[in-house]
């Protein structure tokens, strides 16, 4: 167990930001294959979370994929301890839009994860 790791250092970032992290929520998700041959994303969880959006950093600019409408989330991980990483399968939604993440990182304390936000053109259901 490194100096930074563990469930308390979780709990302290948790509550010293959530009060200053607006409400959000974290969807996983699942593509189910339409009559047509399209693939549709389907919901299969949802669980409430804290989250902050900010300006993307100079790093996720140079990004494959970057458009001017990304923005940088921050996701505490208090609220979700059970999810230890987040993929492709899952969405944000926060700020009243839907949100793709992308190039998914935490924190040494595993306190939050980080990620390239972009909006997502999918409809969810």
């Amino acid at each position: 167990m490194g100096l930074l790791s563990g469930d308390a250092i979780q709990r302290l970032m948790g509550r010293v930001f959530t009060p200053i992290y607006e409400d959000g929520e974290l969807l996983e998700i699942q593509k189910i294959r339409q009559p047509n041959g399209t693939l549709r994303d389907n919901v299969i969880s949802r669980r409430a979370v804290k989250v902050q959006m900010d300006v993307v950093t100079h790093e996720m600019k140079s990004d494959k994929g970057f458009a001017s409408t990304d923005q940088r989330a921050l996701i505490l991980r208090q609220q979700i301890p059970d999810v230890h990483y987040l993929t492709a399968d899952f969405r944000l939604v926060a700020r009243g839009k839907v949100w793709l993440l992308n190039g998914v990182t935490t924190d040494p304390a595993q306190s939050y994860f980080e990620a390239r936000a972009s909006l997502s053109g999918s409809g969810i259901e």
